[in-house]
C-alpha cells in the first residue's frame, strides 16, 4: 500500500506544498517490513532482493527525515534473519542513522534479531529525552538461545508510558533505583518469549512485580512472567498498593506470547 503522506503529495501542486512544509507527516518511518520478502522464496536465495530493498529504503529514510525536520519520530523496525554479510552490513548502516537520531524518537517498535536489538536498547535509558512507547521484541530464531541471544535493557526512563519487552531481560536492581514511573500506563515484560529455559533466566520474583508496581501509582495494565508463584516472603506487612486505574492484571510462569 501507498503510504498516506506520499498519496497527500500527489494530489495537486498545492497539496503537495502543503505536504512538504508539514514536518509531522513525514515522522512515521517504518523500516524491513519483513511481510516484504516472503513471496520471494526461501531467505537464502534472495538476499540480493533484499539488499537491494535496504538500499531502497536507506534512501527513502534519508528523505523523510529531512522532511520530517525536528519533529519527534515514531520508529517501526522489523527485521528478522539476514542470510549474508552484505546485508548485516547494511541493515547496520540503516540502524546507526536511526540511533544517531535517538534524541527525537517518541515512540520505538522494534521486532529483530539480538545484534541489532542489543545496539538500540543500550541507547534507551540516556538518550531518548522525548521517548514516551517503547515495544521491544527480541525475533532470534536460533533454539536453543545461546548467550548471545540474551539481550539486556539496562533501565526504563521514568517518563514513559507504555513498556511492552518480549525475549529481553531487565535489570531489576537498576529498576530499583529510579524512584517512579508517574506516567506509565501499560507495561508487558516477558523475557523467555521464544525459548522456554534461557541460558539466563531474568523473570520477575513476586516482590520484584510489588516494587515496581509500588513506584507505577497510574498503571492500568499490567502483564508479566515471573519465576514462581509461591508465596512472597519479603512483601511489607500491612502496606497496600493504591492502584485505582488498574483495569489488567496478569502473572505467569510460562511465556505468553499474545500480549
Amino acid at each position: 500500500p501507498i503510504r498516506p503522506e506520499i498519496l497527500l503529495s500527489h494530489v495537486s501542486r498545492l497539496w503537495r506544498e502543503i505536504a512538504l512544509s508539514t514536518p509531522a507527516l513525514w515522522s512515521a518511518i517504518s523500516i524491513g517490513c519483513d511481510e516484504q520478502w516472503t513471496r520471494f522464496g526461501k531467505l537464502d536465495s534472495n538476499s540480493s532482493v533484499r539488499v537491494e530493498l535496504l538500499r531502497k529504503q536507506h534512501c527513502l529514510l534519508r528523505l523523510w527525515l529531512e522532511r520530517s525536520g525536528t519533529h519527534p519520530l515514531s520508529i517501526v523496525l522489523s527485521y528478522t534473519d539476514y542470510a549474508e554479510q552484505s546485508e548485516l552490513e547494511h541493515l547496520i548502516t540503516l540502524v546507526n542513522l536511526i540511533t544517531s537520531l535517538s534524541g527525537r524518537w517518541e515512540k520505538v517498535s522494534v521486532y529483530t534479531f539480538p545484534l541489532v536489538l542489543n545496539q538500540i536498547s543500550q541507547v534507551i535509558p540516556t538518550k531518548t529525552p522525548l521517548l514516551v512507547h517503547a515495544d521491544l521484541h527480541n525475533r532470534s530464531e536460533r533454539q536453543p538461545w545461546g548467550v548471545e541471544d540474551q539481550v539486556c535493557l539496562p533501565s526504563v526512563p521514568e517518563r514513559m508510558e507504555f513498556v511492552c519487552i518480549k525475549g529481553l531481560s531487565l535489570n531489576v536492581r537498576r529498576l530499583e533505583e529510579n524512584r517512579s514511573w508517574t506516567r506509565l500506563t501499560s507495561f508487558a515484560y516477558d523475557p523467555i518469549c521464544i525459548h522456554p529455559e534461557p541460558v539466563d533466566d531474568k523473570r520477575f520474583s513476586i516482590e520484584d512485580v510489588y516494587g515496581l508496581l509500588d513506584r507505577c501509582p497510574n498503571i492500568e495494565r499490567f502483564v508479566a512472567t515471573i519465576r514462581s508463584t509461591s508465596p512472597p516472603h519479603s512483601l511489607p506487612l500491612g502496606q497496600r498498593l493504591e492502584l485505582p486505574s488498574l483495569t489488567l492484571f496478569v502473572l505467569s510462569t510460562n511465556s505468553m506470547m499474545d500480549f
